[in-house]
């Protein structure tokens, strides 16, 4: 059990809200694990930290509701942020990503708690940008204080989701992420026969390419669209999910037989993780060496050779 860090687990009512929690208190003292549900998300990100301030543990670690843990996460991020410079406001790990089909950025935010009363100084007015927590890490990068990318992969994201949440997520995804669309909806496409939560992505991001409806980070947004695209379509939405329903052991085999092929293949292997390195990502030149940026590029070079072939 790792004793010296608070947890705080983001909810918006996922279908996986209790399997997630249940993960955790394999790894901490269910004392130390909060599960919130504040609205919208920068109004999560601050109630996140003022928690972590109580409680004065030295760590305190953010996660989605909707990500769920690998085995050792929590000790593993522990150690490596550890061995970073105090200055070290936080260290972010990988997850194997259900929607975009690969191992990606994201996941766990490990946070030194010192640091984190300092931090909601930088949170941005709820409005001006869809990453709230992103711009507030990317702005304490520029008065000293880094977060860093690890290369650990520590856990998954967006597996047994809603068919509402999907929607939602991907709508949002056409406005946070444009220049990946043309790659997901290639991805998307091909695999939507067997799996209908990529049907469901597909539609909620053709859907976002097309509103000019302001969106924000809040569940309750698109919930009726998405109700009625399930009703139109004679789709049932899934039922609540077990605690249980994920064992530690099925996420780490999960991630270990993940094997992208194909299109995802290709994917892959367009990502580098460059370990130890610190993290602050200012200006419009840094932003373009992100492995967003590099997935969009690549995502419209094999959507063009596939257009080319066919």
């Amino acid at each position: 059990m790792i004793e010296d860090v608070t947890v705080i687990i983001r909810g918006a009512y996922e279908r996986t809200e209790a399997v997630c929690r249940q993960l955790m208190e394999q790894q901490a003292p269910a004392g130390h694990i909060h599960l919130i549900h504040e609205v919208p998300f920068s109004a999560a990100v601050r109630k996140a930290f003022e928690i972590g301030v109580a409680e004065k543990r030295p760590f305190t670690c953010c996660v989605d509701a909707d990500v769920l843990s690998a085995p050792n996460a929590l000790q593993d991020l522990r150690e490596y942020m550890k061995s970073r410079k105090p200055e070290t406001l936080m260290v972010q790990g990988l997850i194997l990503d259900k929607l975009f089909g690969v191992i990606r950025q994201g996941g766990f935010h490990f946070y030194r708690t010192n640091h984190l009363e300092k931090a909601m100084g930088y949170l941005p007015e709820e409005g001006s940008t869809l990453r709230p927590e992103t711009t507030l890490v990317n702005s304490m990068g520029k008065v000293g204080y880094p977060w860093v990318q690890a290369n650990l992969i520590s856990g998954i994201h967006d597996y047994e989701q809603f068919y509402g949440d999907l929607y939602r997520k991907c709508f949002v995804q056409s406005r946070k992420h444009p220049h990946l669309a043309p790659m997901l909806k290639t991805f998307w496409r091909e695999y939507q026969a067997v799996d209908k939560d990529l049907q469901m992505a597909l539609w909620g991001l053709q859907a976002g390419s097309v509103s000019d409806e302001q969106v924000f980070i809040n569940r309750t947004q698109f919930q009726d669209e998405a109700q009625e695209l399930l009703a139109l379509k004679g789709w049932v939405e899934k039922g609540e999910l077990p605690a249980d329903f994920f064992s530690l052991e099925q996420i780490a085999a999960m991630i270990a037989e993940h094997k992208p092929e194909g299109i995802l293949e290709k994917l892959s292997q367009s990502f580098s993780y460059r370990d130890n390195i610190d993290v602050y990502r200012y200006g419009a030149k840094k932003k373009k060496q992100s492995a967003v940026y590099r997935v969009g590029h690549l995502i419209e070079t094999v959507g063009r050779k596939i257009k080319e072939k066919g």
